[in-house]
């Protein structure tokens, strides 16, 4: 063999394994592009979620699947936002890997995810479990990387696997409040102003608000005004008249766990004769509201002139409404902004002018700066 012929043989053999290294780089890469677009809990089944635990430091929310809705557990079972809850755990079971990340608990702290029970833990630890007990999946969920442009649906997140060394990023955001009260369903009430005809606010020591309009579009009128005073605003016997046409709660909890002994009682009344038998108590430092409701259509307000007794029929949706609402509202305790619990059970003078306002105003006199009554 010359010395031309060893050169050719030596160049297509330089050849050869300058394709093969290429192509078994491509395939290299190709393998790990399929890893990391791999689901993080590739077994992992949103059907059979029945228990969530979220836990950051101290702070723990526990929600669970009671007869097919979702319940906050750590708050006696009262309803929870059954689509946020289902889209948390289709968030946790179809989180794809975009790639790895540190395995060195040295650094779990600048991708947020250190141990999240840790006081002061930045990441937030979500278990998801059978009804059993069984573990589905249990991530630790640290930072948030946006994505350009900020598109939420390129955005990632870091995590890791809790019983696991290695982190992640992955294709997923997760919405994580740790106030109980953002997991609940906040509306109480949602009722059409209108339809309250009267009120009676009773307290312990003999207080009493009586409150009535002639109509749905008439003033309401504060019926036991006493004589010589003025109401502070043509606002307030409204404000209290219709306080419960629209309700939300900042927590819950069940009535049973409340003392209302010796509650503050407001009897609000509908035209049609729904009666909601309302009980505001202190108990840990928190106002709890109690709701009871009954319907009797002879608690109904006068029919106005020519107008047509209700049908049977109307009778039967009426008392339907009012169970309902009894059903739902009555087992439960609701903490209810500081605004809202002061319209629903006034004191006498919190809805008057302070005495000798009216005169001093017909007078011309003036009260030293400093010295003027609150509003």
């Amino acid at each position: 063999m010359n010395t031309k012929i060893v050169a050719v043989v030596g160049c297509v053999t330089a050849l050869l394994a300058g394709v093969a290294y290429v192509v078994q780089q491509r395939d290299s890469k190709t393998a790990a592009i399929a890893a990391t677009g791999s689901r993080l809990f590739a077994n992992a089944n949103a059907a059979d979620v029945s228990k969530i635990t979220l836990q950051q430091g101290e702070k723990k929310i526990e929600i669970a699947r009671e007869g097919g809705a979702w319940v906050v557990a750590s708050r006696d079972n009262y309803a929870a936002l059954d689509e946020r809850v289902r889209e948390l755990v289709r968030r946790v079971v179809d989180a794809e890997i975009v790639e790895e990340k540190t395995s060195n608990a040295e650094l779990y702290a600048r991708l947020g995810v250190e141990d999240a029970t840790k006081e002061g833990a930045k990441g937030t630890l979500v278990s998801l479990a059978k009804a059993d007990g069984t573990s589905v999946a249990s991530v630790i969920v640290g930072n948030r990387q946006e994505a350009a442009n900020w598109d939420s649906e390129k955005a990632a997140t870091f995590v890791r696997p809790a019983d696991g060394a290695k982190s992640y990023l992955v294709r997923s955001t997760f919405n994580l409040a740790m106030e109980p009260v953002d997991w609940m369903k906040r509306e109480v009430l949602a009722f059409g102003s209108d339809r309250f005809w009267k009120v009676a606010v009773a307290h312990p020591d003999g207080d009493r608000v009586l409150i009535e309009r002639s109509a749905p579009t008439a003033p309401p009128v504060l019926m036991n005004k006493p004589e010589g005073r003025e109401i502070a605003s043509e606002d307030k016997p409204r404000q209290t008249l219709e306080a419960l046409a629209s309700v939300s709660l900042d927590d819950v909890r069940a009535a049973s766990g409340v003392d209302f002994a010796n509650a503050v009682t407001a009897v609000y009344t509908t035209y049609q004769g729904i009666t909601f038998n309302v009980r505001v108590a202190q108990m840990d430092g928190k106002t709890w509201v109690n709701f009871a409701v009954a319907y009797d259509k002879n608690n109904a307000a006068p029919l106005g002139e020519g107008a047509a007794a209700p049908t049977e029929e109307t009778v039967a949706a009426i008392a339907k409404e009012a169970s309902e609402l009894h059903t739902r509202l009555s087992p439960w305790a609701y903490q209810l902004p500081d605004w809202k619990v002061s319209n629903i059970r006034p004191l006498m003078a919190e809805m008057l002018k302070p005495e000798g306002a009216a005169a001093e105003q017909q007078t011309g006199e003036s009260v030293p700066p400093g010295l003027m009554p609150p509003q």
